[in-house]
């Protein structure tokens, strides 16, 4: 993918991570979608932040980037934009339903592209809009119920929806945009931002959670809480950020059809659910998204990405993870 120079990992941790990523937020799509039965959605997310959050201040002490007044300006629009997606998307699972959500989660490479190329980030050529098409389809196409039924939601509550999606390609651009800005500490702009979120939630959730009956909840809804705060509030949204680093905003946001893909085959491997031809076909389609966008050559027209860094898109790094040179 398209890199910083220097301190840069191997390209294959840099996908091992971002894959890994979306599949840990697949996994939470199928536990927490069964656990908001019994915990509110609101709830599931104030609990999920509560519990990642020592461990995002960890990350950014280890960090030791220094907090300044410009970094929390930053962590406004981000809390925005990464709070604000881990709020509604369970409110859209309940209101909508699993297979719309999961459907329209995969756009989101669209808006981050779109809004990369406003914020003059990276560049939009036919081919980056190609990649970006060629892995949004597949993950569509895997998504998209075969009864065409995507239920009786409202105009306004598939709006919200939407809205959603693009809020985390929001937390991922301006990420890039602050890191340009501000220097490379991905941990501390993701603490700040989440303890802000937090702040903003947290009075908003307590007083109805004070007045819910937990006991009645069953233990393995607390634990889809668990694992939401621990493995993907801390873990997989510190390895995004942390890919966003290191890549242009476009490429994490690519592997977000990972996260259509896990769930159907964790619905088939622990579910019953059968494995179809739109599954492989679509995977196939999204792995041929990423390799096309992450190999475009620019031709020395390097681009500047976070940190104000010189990042590379040559088809060398990557094509070396994929044995392609």
């Amino acid at each position: 993918p398209a890199r910083a120079e220097g301190d840069a990992p191997p390209t294959w941790a840099l996908h091992a991570t971002m894959a890994g990523a979306q599949l840990a937020f697949a996994a939470m799509g199928v536990s927490a979608h069964w656990a908001i039965r019994y915990v509110a959605p609101v709830h599931f997310a104030a609990v999920r932040i509560t519990l990642g959050l020592p461990g995002l201040a960890w990350l950014a002490h280890r960090e030791g980037a220094r907090l300044t007044w410009r970094v929390v300006a930053w962590g406004v629009p981000l809390a925005a934009g990464m709070v604000g997606a881990q709020v509604l998307v369970f409110v859209c699972n309940a209101q909508v339903g699993a297979a719309p959500t999961s459907a329209l989660q995969p756009a989101m490479p669209v808006f981050v592209a779109l809004f990369s190329w406003a914020a003059r980030l990276e560049a939009m050529s036919a081919r980056k809009a190609a990649g970006v098409a060629a892995s949004v389809g597949g993950a569509l196409a895997i998504a998209w119920p075969e009864d065409n039924d995507w239920g009786d939601a409202s105009v306004p509550q598939y709006a919200l929806l939407v809205f959603q999606v693009s809020l985390y390609a929001v937390y991922l651009v301006a990420l890039g945009v602050a890191m340009r800005d501000c220097g490379r500490s991905p941990f501390l702009f993701l603490y700040v931002s989440t303890l802000l979120g937090w702040l903003v939630l947290m009075p908003a959730a307590t007083p109805s959670l004070l007045r819910a009956d937990l006991r009645a909840v069953p233990w393995a809804a607390w634990a889809a809480c668990a694992y939401a705060g621990l493995g993907v509030t801390l873990v997989a949204h510190a390895a995004n950020s942390w890919a966003v680093s290191k890549v242009l905003p476009t490429v994490p946001s690519l592997y977000n059809g990972l996260q259509v893909v896990g769930a159907f085959v964790g619905s088939a491997a622990f579910l019953g659910e059968r494995l179809t031809v739109q599954l492989v076909v679509g995977t196939l389609m999204i792995g041929a998204g990423v390799v096309v966008v992450c190999t475009e050559d620019t031709r020395g027209g390097d681009e500047v990405g976070a940190g104000g860094a010189r990042f590379s898109t040559s088809a060398s790094g990557v094509g070396a993870a994929f044995s392609l040179s």
